[in-house]
């Protein structure tokens, strides 16, 4: 059973976040600092704010990182670009605190908006 407002069809913005590393070098959610070790893969970001014109009416990018688990909507922790497969492009998006940064998205998602 759905519960929250998905289940009246609506989703909220997925909170995108840069990842930090706590003192033994663990990559940790800023939110909550909780460990995010095990979730690195291809993570959808619904509803990002694109800051690249070429894409500005996205409604979900793949991109490469990490997501907390403890959190009851979606926070996402994209990658580097530069410390990705070959395969990504980078694009710039507005993270959730207002910073801009450039994150990896699947090369085949780009080409496709272009």
């Amino acid at each position: 059973m759905s519960t929250g407002l998905a289940r009246y069809g609506i989703e909220a913005p997925t909170v995108v976040r840069a990842p930090v590393t706590d003192p033994q070098d663990r990559t940790i959610c800023p939110e909550c600092g909780h460990p995010v070790g095990g979730t690195r893969g291809t993570q959808r970001i619904a509803r990002p704010t694109v800051l690249d014109e070429d894409l500005t009416d996205a409604d979900e990018l793949l991109t490469h990182g990490y997501h907390c688990k403890g959190h009851p909507s979606w926070v996402v922790l994209p990658s580097h670009p530069d410390s990705v497969p070959d395969g990504w492009l980078s694009v710039e998006i507005e993270l959730s605190d207002g910073r801009a940064r450039e994150i990896p998205v699947a090369e085949p998602e780009v080409s496709a908006s272009a």
